[in-house]
């Protein structure tokens, strides 16, 4: 077991922990904003990539030369997704308030409890996706770098998590067609 199967298992226990106690309307709800988040953010990486192609387009006519850009869309998904999903939580848990099933309230905390294990799934495959993009190619760093990638080619996770990647994927069905972003491929 590596640093990021105990770092995915982590992130994982804590949301369906987490999603557990909010209760099923809310789970519901947070799983709906992951998935608009993720459309969203999908979005933006498509843009940026338009926007650099046309810019790469234009140095190359120019004469110039374009940076490459290692991870950006790996980079976009850190700084821009997670930080709209704690929001929206935190929102939906300050909209909402106390929204309970107090008469099948066993039920209602099994139910969420099942949403928060597919929820914790998908976020634990697209951190893992990540994790893969930023050590695909070397680190000035190398020691640092050979280590995050020997943790992510021999992790006991990533197989399983790629194949639930792939069917999130096929849930954001204009990503699954373009064969964009890059952090939701598998």
């Amino acid at each position: 077991m590596t640093v990021l199967d105990v770092f995915l298992m982590l992130i994982a226990v804590v949301l369906i922990f987490l999603i557990s106690m909010q209760g099923l309307l809310r789970s519901l709800i947070v799983a709906l904003a992951f998935y608009v988040v993720t459309f969203v953010v999908g979005a933006v990486a498509l843009s940026y990539t338009s926007i650099t192609s046309a810019l790469s387009a234009l140095t190359a006519t120019i004469g110039l030369r374009w940076p490459q850009s290692l991870s950006y869309q790996a980079i976009v998904f850190l700084g821009l997704g997670m930080p709209m999903f704690i929001a929206i939580w935190f929102l939906t848990s300050l909209v909402l308030g106390d929204v309970d099933m107090t008469s099948v309230k066993v039920l209602d905390a099994l139910l969420a409890f099942l949403v928060g294990i597919v929820l914790a799934l998908v976020i634990a495959s697209i951190l893992c996706n990540v994790w893969g993009i930023l050590v695909r190619t070397p680190w000035r760093d190398t020691q640092t770098w050979q280590r995050l990638y020997a943790a992510y080619k021999s992790s006991v996770f990533r197989p399983h998590l790629q194949t639930i990647l792939a069917w999130y994927r096929r849930t954001l069905f204009f990503f699954h067609i373009t064969r964009m972003p890059e952090f939701l491929i598998p």
